[in-house]
């Protein structure tokens, strides 16, 4: 895979520093992680707590975050047999 489109989700949003739910991630932030299950459980019309907001990019092959399962571009991706990482 080229290197310039291994850190992107399949709708090309970068999976870096960039993506709140990576950073908080990686860097273990649990006020990020609270801040996001608050705005995400909003959008969602879901109860999200902060320990479940764990991402590492769509590609990744740990299947983490449940909301990912409702992107339906990631949906599609697999379906169609795009390589994850």
């Amino acid at each position: 895979m080229n290197s310039q489109f291994e850190n992107l989700a399949y709708c090309c949003i970068p999976c870096d520093e960039r993506c709140k739910a990576f950073r908080a991630t990686i860097n273990d932030d649990y006020a990020l992680k609270s801040e996001l299950a608050r705005q995400w459980s909003t959008e969602d019309n879901a109860d999200y707590k902060p320990e479940q907001v764990e991402c590492y990019g769509c590609k990744d092959k740990r299947d983490l975050l449940n909301r990912r399962s409702k992107c339906t571009v990631r949906a599609c991706a697999i379906e169609k047999g795009m390589k994850k990482l």
